[in-house]
């Protein structure tokens, strides 16, 4: 989804507000069905490694921030409810 979601920024950006009709790109399944129709299956996944590069650091620290801010939440000697679950993933999100 990650170079569909390219590929129609990209459009969007170069046709400016001329008339939607000259758009090679319509839509989410639309773009995907061009893209392997033009390119091949594989072509989705063109530059997917930069977005895992990005993506893993992120949610390594969020998992890590996570058990922290668990332990931060918890009441001693209990096990942790559905809002401090809540509160603690939500803080690690945030972070």
């Amino acid at each position: 989804l990650e170079r569909t979601k390219i590929l129609l920024q990209v459009q969007g950006m170069k046709m400016g507000s001329k008339d939607t009709t000259d758009f090679k790109y319509r839509g989410v399944l639309g773009t995907m069905r061009t893209v392997v129709r033009e390119e091949g299956f594989r072509a989705l996944y063109n530059g997917n490694g930069a977005n895992v590069l990005r993506v893993i650091p992120v949610y390594a620290l969020k998992f890590s921030f996570n058990s922290t801010f668990k332990d931060m939440v918890r009441t001693p000697g209990e096990d942790l409810s559905f809002t401090q679950l809540i509160a603690a993933g939500t803080m690690a999100g945030l972070f």
